[in-house]
């Protein structure tokens, strides 16, 4: 049998755990955390036993932290432009990065989810409007000439010391047309014997545009796909 530290968050409290147990392996460490745990939802299982105090693994918070939160706490998590995927990491492409076609997700996910919270006549609560302001005023000059929509949001916030409640309702809706409709990127992955092309918007929607029968056929066509992106 072997060491494994079991991490996930309990579905009730979203409470973070990390869990050493005595396995045969990983799946077996896992039933041995649920057989105690009924609520427990898992992330992964590593080999050995890894802590905290120890140096080994670590943790963004008590409770589940989204992107957002990160990204609204700069005293907390730092600031963008400080570090980077390393370059073995499966996922952390073109598109993940900082300068990639997903950097302002964030900003589209929380503004997801006020739409529901605001178009209803509930209580703008100034948590939700720091964050979101906090969010937009992330958005590079650059990129502002590109998302105008977002451009407007920024002049509004700006030039007023006070902001209209009326208006402020309006911003998510605003922003999640302004990122499902701004400029795509075309990628492509193989699905069994083709190859499918698709698209990302800026909010991280995914079309599909194509099925070819060969990969240099999708690098052909994402390459003229991208290079006349109106």
């Amino acid at each position: 049998m072997k060491p494994y530290t079991v991490c996930g968050f309990y579905d009730e409290t979203n409470q973070i755990f990390c869990h050493h147990v005595i396995a045969n392996d990983d799946q077996q460490a896992a039933v041995v955390v649920a057989t105690e745990y009924d609520d427990a939802v898992f992330t992964n299982i590593i080999n050995g036993h890894l802590s905290e105090s120890g140096g080994g693994i670590a943790f963004p918070g008590e409770t589940l932290v989204d992107a957002g939160t990160v990204l609204c706490q700069p005293d907390v998590f730092g600031v963008l432009g400080h570090g980077a995927f390393d370059e073995t990491d499966t996922r952390g492409d073109s598109e993940s990065t900082p300068n990639g076609i997903l950097r302002y997700q964030p900003l589209y996910n929380l503004a997801c989810k006020l739409k529901d919270l605001w178009s209803v006549e509930s209580e703008l609560l100034s948590s939700d409007i720091d964050c979101l302001v906090e969010l937009c005023r992330s958005v590079t000059p650059r990129d502002l000439i590109i998302f105008s929509g977002l451009l407007v949001i920024i002049e509004y916030l700006n030039g007023n010391d006070e902001w209209e409640e009326s208006t402020l309702r309006q911003f998510p809706e605003l922003i999640m047309t302004e990122l499902d409709e701004g400029e795509k990127v075309y990628r492509y992955h193989g699905t069994h014997e083709q190859w499918e092309v698709y698209s990302i918007a800026p909010s991280g929607t995914i079309n599909w545009a194509a099925n070819v029968i060969s990969e240099d056929i999708a690098k052909s066509l994402i390459t003229s796909l991208n290079a006349n992106k109106v």
